[in-house]
Parts: structure tokens; C-alpha cells; sequence
């Protein structure tokens, strides 16, 4: 996705006529997957959207004050973070923004290999290795893992499991 692409939609957002009644996580899904597309999943840009909650405030209208939802300060601070993202990505090129993606990208893979590390030798790892990138049949490869003992495979099983970007 283009500079320009992303402004575009980031302008439109932050001019866009306001709904009489704010729904935060409406608007959240409205603008992360663009973000998403643009920047790769799980980029800083989609992380600051997706962490804004509604903020809270005591009430004392009532006679016991209770915690309630500041909606307007919510959408307050939504938009602003929509603003600081624009002016972030007014600064940006398209290469840079390429770069970003990427990198996003080499961290998941990064997250993988760091999960093998963790569980298997560098003999191992060197053999999966050789077996996954050879063009023999995916058998082997399969027969190979099966020769490991099952500690192993269920912790890497586990961990990759339970990384954010499996489950987006």
C-alpha cells in the first residue's frame, strides 16, 4: 500500500463525520486492518489503536459514585491517535514504509526459529533444515520429527501457539 493510500484513509478517518454515539471498538476494526495491510500485521501503528480502552472516570451523579465510561474522552484520545499516526506517516517514504512491513514480517519468522532454538540441538535444527529445503517428499521430514522424543515437539508446538500472530 502506497503513502499517499494510507493518507488518504487516515484523512478521511480523522474528517469523517462523527456518529451521534461513539463505539470504540467500531472504529477500532475500522481502521486496523488497513493498518494492517499497509504496515504488516501487528505493526507499532495497529498496536497503539488496538491498546486505546475506554477510559473511565467516577461518577457522582448518584448518590454511591461508581466507575463509568468516558466516551467522550475516549473518542477524544482515539482521534488523537489517529492524528499521531498521520503526522508519523506523513514523515515516512514508501520505502520506509516497505521496511516496516518487512521487518514485521522477519520478526515472526525470527520468533519461529528462536522457538526451535530453544528446544532442539543445532544438529537437529541442521538436519529439519536439509530435509525441509531439499525437494524430497515432505515423508521424511515428518519421519524425521517423529524420531524426536515428544517433550520437545509439544513445547514447540505450545509456544508457537501461543504467539499473538498465530491467532490474528
Amino acid at each position: 500500500m502506497q503513502k499517499q493510500a494510507i493518507l488518504d484513509f487516515l484523512h478521511k478517518k480523522l474528517n469523517s463525520e462523527k456518529s451521534a454515539i461513539f463505539n470504540l471498538e467500531h472504529e477500532k476494526m475500522s481502521v486496523l486492518p488497513t493498518l494492517d495491510l499497509a504496515f504488516g500485521e501487528n505493526n507499532i501503528y495497529s498496536k497503539q489503536i488496538n491498546d486505546l480502552n475506554y477510559i473511565e472516570r467516577n461518577s457522582l451523579e448518584e448518590l454511591y459514585p461508581k466507575i463509568v465510561r468516558d466516551v467522550e474522552a475516549t473518542e477524544h484520545t482515539f482521534f488523537e491517535s489517529l492524528q499521531n499516526i498521520f503526522r508519523q506517516v506523513e514523515l515516512l517514504d514508501d520505502a520506509s514504509i516497505e521496511k516496516i512491513k518487512a521487518r514485521n514480517e522477519q520478526n515472526k519468522m525470527k520468533q519461529i526459529k528462536d522457538t526451535l532454538q530453544n528446544h532442539l540441538t543445532g544438529n537437529q535444527i541442521k538436519e529439519l533444515q536439509a530435509l525441509a529445503l531439499s525437494d524430497n517428499d515432505q515423508s521424511q521430514l515428518v519421519e524425521y520429527i517423529r524420531s524426536f522424543d515428544y517433550e520437545p515437539v509439544l513445547n514447540i508446538l505450545a509456544e508457537i501457539l501461543r504467539m499473538d500472530d498465530v491467532w490474528d
